[in-house]
């Protein structure tokens, strides 16, 4: 059996909830973005590797 019981009635507790979900996201964000950021850069090292070895950098293009 459930109760339903209105969150209203525990202003507190759920603000301290929604805090403690917030600082999680973040904190999971952060990592996510990190990964991803890593994941970038590898796929630009190993483009940048491919078309060295070929020969094919355009014009005016830095390496490293």
């Amino acid at each position: 059996m459930a109760y339903d019981i209105p969150l209203e009635r525990f202003p507190g507790q759920v603000a301290s909830y929604r805090r403690r979900v917030l600082r999680k996201r973040r904190l999971l964000r952060r990592f996510f973005d990190a990964i991803m950021a890593s994941q970038q850069r590898r796929a630009d090292r190993e483009i940048a590797r491919y078309l060295e070895a070929r020969g094919d950098l355009p014009s005016g293009t830095r390496k490293g």
